[in-house]
Formats: structure tokens, C-alpha cells, sequence
């Protein structure tokens, strides 16, 4: 069982969908994951096979209005909230999110949470 609430839940899990299509486009793979683990708890994780997050902005991507958007992915409605959004949904339900880069070849976005 996943405690919170539900709205905020659902948001986190439209955002990083969001932000997979958009950086995928115009053809790309999505995968979700979710998985229960002994020690850990819970992990749901969001990758695609877009451009992937450079190293250097792995701390950035989660700042408000921060957009390293271009080409395909830019969008006209980006204000660059989604992410930050995201963490502090995700902190606030006492989870950790971290980004890598994902065997699909763009960004692996891990959130965990003890359940």
C-alpha cells in the first residue's frame, strides 16, 4: 500500500510521463516500472529513450522554471515547474527521486519510498 495523497500522486506520475512523450518525440519508447523490494520498499521509474539529462544538470533539472529544453522537446507551455513539481511531491510523501541515465538511452527518472 502507497500512503498520500492521491491527487499529488497522480500528478507526479502525469508529469514524469509528460516529460518522457515530450522528450521522446517524434518516436521513442517509454517504460514504467514499479517495484516492490525487501529492503528498500517501493520504486516506480519513468525512462525514455530521448537526448538524456547531461551529468552536470542532474541537480538543475529539479529547480524551478530550470528548462534544458530544445529541437523536438521544446514545448510552447513549458514554464519548467514539472520536475520541481515532482521532487517536492515526492519529499513531502517522505520518497527520494534521483535521475540517471536509462539503458533506452535518455533519462531514468527513480523515485523510492518505504512503504
Amino acid at each position: 500500500m502507497i500512503t498520500g495523497l492521491q491527487e499529488r500522486w497522480g500528478q507526479v506520475i502525469v508529469n514524469l510521463l509528460d516529460n518522457a512523450v515530450s522528450f521522446a518525440q517524434p518516436e521513442g519508447i517509454i517504460r514504467v516500472t514499479l517495484n516492490q523490494h525487501v529492503k528498500i520498499g517501493i520504486s516506480f521509474v519513468v525512462e525514455d529513450s530521448g537526448p538524456g539529462v547531461p551529468e552536470e544538470m542532474t541537480k538543475q533539472i529539479f529547480e524551478r522554471f530550470f528548462s534544458s529544453r530544445s529541437g523536438a522537446a521544446t514545448q510552447v507551455n513549458s514554464a519548467g515547474l514539472g520536475l520541481a513539481l515532482v521532487k517536492q511531491i515526492v519529499e513531502a510523501h517522505e520518497g527520494q527521486i534521483q535521475v540517471e541515465r536509462s539503458s533506452l538511452g535518455g533519462a531514468k527518472f527513480i523515485i523510492l519510498f518505504k512503504v
